[in-house]
C-alpha cells in the first residue's frame, strides 16, 4: 500500500529477487500521461509495464546499468497514444553493497505516481450525419427513398427499431461525418 499513499515519509522495498514487482490497479481504464517514481534507492534495472486487462502486458521503459542504491525521481512520458488499468515496476536486476554486509539488495521507492485522464466510451457517431453509396430500392422521381423505412440517417439514431439497407453491391458503402477527429477504440454494428 506504500506505494501510492502519497506519503514521501513511507516506501515499498521489494523482496530480495531480481524479477521482483509490484502491480497497481488504477480501477479503471485510463490514457496515460506519466508514470513517476520516487526511488530511495534504485536497483541496477528495472522495467515500467502496462495493461488494460492486466494479462497481455506492454512494456513502456527498461532501465540497464543503473547506479544502484542512488536516489531520485524516474519519470516515464508518454509520446503515443497509450491506454491501462494496469501499472507494473519490476525490477530486473538487484543491487550489490559491500558497506551493507556484502550483499544484494532491492530496489525500494516512495512513492509510484501515475498520471492520466479516465476514459470514457460513448457513441461519438449518434445523431451525426450519414451518406451512403445507394439505399435499397433506390430513389423515386421526386429524390425520396422506394423505401423510406430504410432511410440512412436511421444508422446514426440510436434507435433500434428503425435500420438502414444498402443498394445491392458488393461494394456499397456507408459514410458518417464525425465532425471532429476522435481516437477510435472500436466500431460496433447492430
Amino acid at each position: 500500500k506504500h506505494a501510492t499513499d502519497g506519503d514521501m515519509n513511507t516506501r515499498i522495498s521489494l523482496n530480495y529477487a531480481d524479477d521482483a514487482w509490484v502491480q497497481v490497479d488504477l480501477g479503471s481504464v485510463y490514457v496515460l500521461d506519466s508514470i513517476k517514481t520516487y526511488f530511495s534507492q534504485r536497483p541496477v534495472g528495472y522495467k515500467m509495464m502496462v495493461s488494460r486487462d492486466g494479462i497481455n502486458w506492454k512494456t513502456v521503459d527498461e532501465k540497464n546499468n543503473l547506479e544502484g542504491g542512488s536516489s531520485g525521481l524516474d519519470e516515464v512520458t508518454f509520446k503515443e497514444y497509450t491506454e491501462a488499468r494496469y501499472v507494473r515496476y519490476q525490477q530486473t536486476a538487484m543491487w550489490y553493497s559491500e558497506a551493507s554486509g556484502a550483499q544484494y539488495y532491492s530496489g525500494n521507492f516512495y512513492e509510484l505516481e501515475v498520471y492520466g485522464s479516465l476514459v470514457k466510451y460513448e457513441n461519438v457517431s449518434n445523431g451525426k450525419s450519414v451518406e451512403i453509396s445507394g439505399p435499397e430500392g433506390g430513389f423515386n422521381d421526386d429524390g425520396s427513398f422506394v423505401y423510406p423505412q430504410f432511410d440512412p440517417k436511421h444508422v446514426t439514431d440510436n434507435d433500434f427499431n428503425t435500420r438502414t439497407s444498402l443498394e445491392y453491391k458488393d461494394d456499397a458503402w456507408i459514410k458518417i461525418d464525425l465532425e471532429k477527429e476522435y481516437y477510435i477504440d472500436r466500431i460496433i454494428t447492430s
